[in-house]
């Protein structure tokens, strides 16, 4: 039997271990099932007001014992975390066989990489096997995988698409998706890669790999210009994408298999691509709807562009000259104490840049990032959590949601156009994170060194 040794990449301690360094999980957003049923999607301590919102990072509520994680993954309702001891703990909106509607853990096996998808968890273990938790996607009618060469290292999933890595770099796809243009019901290399992939992506409906040179390659549906190759175009077929830099780590929307818009217009609801490049540049291709793009200084609902190629964020700004600016995040506080607000931006204390450049993010190295239906996170080596795009029902995190008339909730244009550090997560280094349509969920522990925090501690303002 070919065994995998045991390492688990940590990005934002920038290291492999073959015993993790663990958090606990927190929850914010949206977390009740649609329709306000009684059954929360995410279980937490506290926090949560009578509309099912939690506004700021809140304990997930395990029940008895403090399992510390070291992972987390969600989409499309269906959650799933690693603990440090390489055990699979899942929950879901509905029972999907092995995944109940409680989290608990539902595997011992070392774990070595977990995704999820519609209604299951694929795990990689360390008997070289990809296993499906709960409910198989079409057309697949095993549970149970080997990879057809080499051993199973890496695996994502998003709706019913799965793609898997192997130790040779070569990328497998099974299950269906829109970017695959047909279903797989065993791992089926994906063609014309023309080198071995070290990190990739699979979202509601386009994919993504950097390969061991640097370079980038993104296929599925177009939409908002999300395969950064210029156009809208679909391609079932890999594309190269331009950005003049190493790339290391990318990522694709989760969360939104059918948006609200089509995306075929500038500006409207679609899909993105999020690149991370070897000097910790965040790059973004596609949708900028509500500030998704990260290219604007001033609150945006429907911008006249988005982005066709990859930007780097942190670069020109879209508006620099609009007069009378509407500030969102952080940049709000700019009129009070500007260096702090400079800070919570990833700024440098210059500001904005006199040549028209927002300087987003420029002052931080970015090591790992999420996209997610209407809102984005991306995590910094230091620790900290930014979060942008729409803020309402609390899934940003950010202060900005309850700036509303006497410190109520913002009912409307909550929108995000600044990547904004978490306030309520300040004191705690977020090593971990999985966003979906609603809500966000990160993985953190206490920048103190002592083993955990109460969850209190961290929401100890967020009363109603």
């Amino acid at each position: 039997k070919a065994t995998v040794s045991v390492l688990y990449w940590q990005p934002s301690l920038n290291t492999m271990s073959s015993s993790p360094v663990g958090g606990v999980l927190y929850a914010f957003g949206k977390i009740t099932n649609k329709g306000g049923t009684s059954q929360p999607l995410v279980p937490l301590k506290g926090g949560v007001d009578a509309a099912g919102d939690c506004p700021y990072p809140s304990e997930v509520d395990f029940g008895k014992g403090s399992p510390m994680f070291t992972k987390v993954v969600a989409d499309s309702g269906t959650f799933g975390c690693i603990d440090t001891s390489g055990g699979t703990w899942g929950w879901s909106s509905r029972d999907h066989d092995e995944i109940t509607t409680s989290p608990k853990m539902i595997l011992k096996d070392s774990t070595i990489d977990l995704s999820a998808g519609y209604g299951f968890l694929a795990a990689v273990l360390s008997n070289n096997t990809c296993v499906i938790l709960g409910k198989p996607p079409k057309p697949l009618t095993a549970k149970t995988f080997k990879p057809p060469t080499g051993t199973f290292t890496k695996c994502d999933a998003s709706h019913e698409g799965i793609l898997l890595l192997n130790n040779e770099g070569v990328l497998f796809q099974l299950g269906s998706s829109t970017a695959f243009g047909k279903g797989y019901s065993q791992p089926t290399p994906v063609a014309h890669l023309p080198t071995s992939v070290v990190s990739f992506s699979i979202g509601s409906v386009h994919c993504a790999a950097a390969l061991q040179d640097g370079s980038l390659f993104c296929w599925g549906e177009g939409e908002s210009g999300c395969l950064g190759s210029g156009d809208r175009k679909a391609s079932v077929t890999p594309l190269p994408a331009e950005i003049p830099e190493k790339v290391i780590s990318v990522a694709c929307t989760k969360g939104q298999p059918a948006a609200n818009r089509t995306g075929k217009k500038p500006g409207q609801e679609g899909p993105r691509t999020h690149a991370i490049t070897e000097s910790g540049s965040l790059w973004i291709a596609g949708s900028t709807h509500k500030g998704l793009g990260a290219d604007h200084l001033n609150k945006v609902l429907f911008p006249s562009h988005d982005h066709l190629k990859f930007y780097k964020v942190g670069g020109k700004a879209a508006d620099p000259n609009v007069p009378d600016k509407i500030y969102t995040g952080a940049a709000e506080e700019l009129k009070g104490d500007s260096k702090a607000a400079c800070n919570r931006m990833g700024m440098t204390d210059e500001g904005f840049g006199i040549d028209g450049s927002t300087n987003y993010l420029k002052d931080v190295k970015i090591v790992e990032t999420a996209a997610a239906h209407i809102h984005s996170a991306a995590l910094a080596s230091d620790g900290r959590l930014f979060t942008w795009g729409c803020g309402s029902n609390g899934r940003t995190g950010l202060l900005a949601f309850m700036r509303g008339p006497g410190g109520s909730k913002r009912t409307l244009k909550c929108y995000v156009s600044t990547p904004t550090a978490v306030e309520k997560l300040d004191d705690m280094f977020t090593m971990s994170l999985a966003i979906g349509k609603y809500w966000t969920l990160a993985i953190a522990r206490p920048r103190d060194g002592t083993r955990r925090k109460s969850s209190a501690a961290v929401r100890k303002t967020s009363t109603f």
